[in-house]
């Protein structure tokens, strides 16, 4: 598929200026990845993420499908201590919780949560780089 048809079949939004994650330019490139993907391009397998990240150079990625929407929620109280362990009295964390990805200040890009141990503690894929107390956690589930 061509740039000119990926621009013919969907939106496309103009991201800032500067250079994507491949080195390109970022504007010329974005014309190439159509969000929502066209449907010949879901059917080749081709993905999307959304990027989040604040001034003090933290970010977050997260995959999108496009089969279906993730489904989220944030807690205010989540607790780590620089492993890969995270607490939340309110989280009410349940098996159907592993494999979702988490986000919050100190955890890695792409990082899940790969066990349960009870409703108030999960252990995620990857350590958080740093401590923090009753900050935001985001949970999505991605279909």
């Amino acid at each position: 598929m061509s740039p000119s048809d990926a621009r013919s079949s969907a939106t496309t939004s103009s991201p800032a200026s500067g250079t994507d994650s491949a080195g390109g330019d970022a504007l010329a490139d974005a014309v190439r990845y159509p969000c929502p993907p066209v449907p010949q391009q879901v059917a080749a397998g081709d993905t999307r993420v959304i990027s989040l990240g604040d001034i003090g150079g933290d970010q977050v990625a997260i995959p999108l499908s496009f089969r279906s929407l993730p489904t989220c929620r944030e807690v205010g109280d989540a607790v780590t201590s620089g492993n890969q362990t995270v607490t939340s009295a309110t989280a009410d964390f349940r098996p159907s919780d592993v494999g979702s990805f988490v986000a919050r200040l100190f955890i890695l890009d792409n990082t899940t949560i790969s066990a349960v141990v009870n409703p108030t503690t999960v252990t995620m894929s990857q350590p958080a780089r740093g401590s923090t107390t009753n900050s935001p956690l985001v949970i999505c589930r991605v279909p």
